[in-house]
């Protein structure tokens, strides 16, 4: 129903917006304050598909009309690929914002309209930078076309206090680039205790790999809130931000963290990713649920350590890995099936190419490829937690307490030898089955 409301509510704005002429300028003005009057949600949404035309008229007939009084209800404003050409459409919304109009706002959505640019953000700057805003949880400027003179001013207007309880802030894209400035300036608002509860921050582009180190190394200073997703995807992550982040992430603020996302970083390399493991195994991310390393520098090598990870039992709450793009070998291979064959509890998703296995005959079971051994035992995994999940309720609601603790023990060790014995059908043929033959993991330097 929610749903459904806020898509009426689009289109009815849209509708209003869009019918904007110089001829008709009052009566779409009275409309539009009618309209706000009532609304919580103030959101145009354009199409990405769309080649002509311009919303600049309509948006900028929005914003005067936001101009002539407070809006209290409002708590959403959003432009959303509406194609703005002209830097007095911005010009007008953030004089809005800047006088204070729209004091209880949560919300303020400005991604993907690729032409606010460096001036439009600075606009947004300014009234942010002016205007107290402490209900403002969501600030989005993603592929908003911001370069490093907006995330600077951007970085400013935050640094001063007016936005207390800004919990997301997601601003770039891969199309989008920002320097060691900008960067450094916004590492100094994350470490000045402006942001005390951020939680949620993406912030792609960065080319610089001091940037995205001064950035890890503020983060570390614990000024933020407790984190639950991180992407810093399309940047310049190499080692040393590597290592950067695996100090991050074992700080207590990222205990906390469930999403990851480092892909489209080719500096990423087998040395990276075991630096990073230092971080995986050290038991600070047990709610990690997305792991994204798509499209990076990884190996084989690379891959033996996250299965060493997986095998091992950290990230106990992982469900799903992208891995896509990265150099699976045999061996890599075979240690992520074995990683699922020995962690039972690991039902993770891994997104990879799977070497076939030659060796192994189409009569051999369960498959004959390694992802369909891997699939087979993640199915076997899933299937047994429900089974325990299932056993452990009727336990806990048939039995007394003492005898449940005793009965949970009794679940959590299942026996081992039927499922050896199921299993004997699938190691045929397949070396790595073998316990006595140690992986051995390289990391050329």
């Amino acid at each position: 129903m929610a749903s459904s409301k806020f898509v009426d509510q689009v289109d009815v704005l849209g509708d209003i917006v869009r019918s904007w002429t110089p001829e008709n300028r009052e009566d779409v003005e009275a409309k539009l304050l009618a309209e706000l009057e009532v609304e919580t949600m103030v959101v145009l949404h354009g199409s990405a598909d769309r080649e002509t035309g311009d919303d600049d008229d309509g948006v900028a007939a929005l914003g005067r009309v936001l101009q002539q009084r407070s809006f209290p209800r409002v708590k959403t404003l959003g432009l959303v690929y509406c194609r703005l050409k002209q830097e007095q459409s911005v010009a007008e919304i953030a004089t809005a914002i800047g006088a204070g109009n729209l004091p209880n706002l949560e919300t303020l959505n400005f991604g993907s309209n690729s032409k606010i640019g460096d001036a439009g953000a600075k606009l947004l700057a300014e009234a942010l930078g002016s205007a107290k805003l402490p209900g403002l949880h969501r600030l989005h400027l993603i592929d908003s076309g911001v370069g490093d003179e907006g995330l600077t001013a951007l970085a400013n207007a935050l640094g001063t206090g007016n936005t207390p309880s800004l919990t997301r802030l997601h601003v770039g894209s891969e199309n989008e680039v920002f320097h060691s400035s900008g960067a450094s300036t916004l590492a100094q608002v994350f470490g000045s205790g402006h942001l005390p509860a951020l939680e949620d921050l993406s912030l792609q582009g960065l080319v610089d790999e001091e940037g995205v180190v001064a950035l890890l190394k503020a983060l570390e200073l614990g000024k933020v809130g407790e984190f639950k997703n991180l992407d810093m995807s399309n940047c310049k992550f190499g080692l040393e931000g590597a290592k950067a982040l695996a100090d991050v992430l074992q700080t207590p603020q990222f205990s906390t963290l469930r999403l990851l996302d480092l892909q489209g970083n080719p500096a990423i390399d087998d040395a990276a990713i075991l630096a990073l493991s230092a971080a995986f195994k050290s038991n600070n991310l047990s709610n990690l649920r997305c792991l994204g390393l798509k499209k990076v520098s990884m190996s084989g090598a690379g891959l033996l350590e996250l299965a060493s990870v997986l095998e091992s039992g950290h990230l106990p709450g992982l469900m799903e890995l992208f891995a896509d793009g990265a150099e699976n070998t045999p061996a890599s291979a075979e240690a992520l099936v074995r990683a699922y064959e020995k962690n039972t509890a690991l039902v993770a998703l891994i997104t990879i190419d799977w070497p076939t296995t030659p060796e192994v005959t189409a009569e051999d079971w369960p498959s004959a490829t390694l992802q369909g051994n891997a699939d087979f035992f993640k199915r076997r995994n899933k299937d047994r937690q429900i089974a325990m999940s299932r056993q452990f309720r009727g336990t806990v609601d048939s039995e007394a307490s003492e005898e449940n603790a005793q009965d949970a023990k009794d679940v959590e060790t299942l026996p081992e030898k039927k499922e050896t014995s199921e299993l004997k059908p699938w190691k045929r043929g397949l070396s790595f089955a073998r316990r006595d033959v140690p992986v051995e993991i390289k990391v050329c330097s």
